[in-house]
């Protein structure tokens, strides 16, 4: 696994750490890094995610893709990697209803 402490990610940065073809940032972790978009992160499972803060409204953030849906062009995937301590800005999360309903709970009072 990959790991990267307090750095600053903008979407260039992503391009080059996402697998070429796919967009998918696989085995990597972020401790304490900053993710500035635009850009959408799609949940694709093994992915943790704790103590992060994303700016702007759950309404707004979240995107939850319909459970029949399994193909999804323009965004970067997430795999077997863990973020702890980020800030996402300008930076939408899209994944199921189940995972959108997690973030959800945590996100609104």
């Amino acid at each position: 696994m990959t790991n990267h402490e307090r750095r600053v990610f903008h979407l260039p940065d992503l391009l080059e750490i996402a697998r070429p073809g796919d967009f998918v940032i696989a085995n990597h972790s972020f401790d304490g890094c900053d993710f500035h978009g635009p850009a959408i992160f799609a949940f694709v499972g093994g992915v943790e995610f704790a103590g992060n803060r994303l700016n702007g409204g759950p309404e707004g953030v979240l995107w939850e893709i319909p459970p029949e849906r399994n193909n999804l062009v323009g965004a970067f995937g997430l795999q077997d990697s863990a973020f702890r301590g980020c800030t996402f800005t300008n930076i939408g999360i899209a994944g199921k209803p189940d995972v959108i309903a997690q973030f959800k709970a945590k996100l609104l009072p």
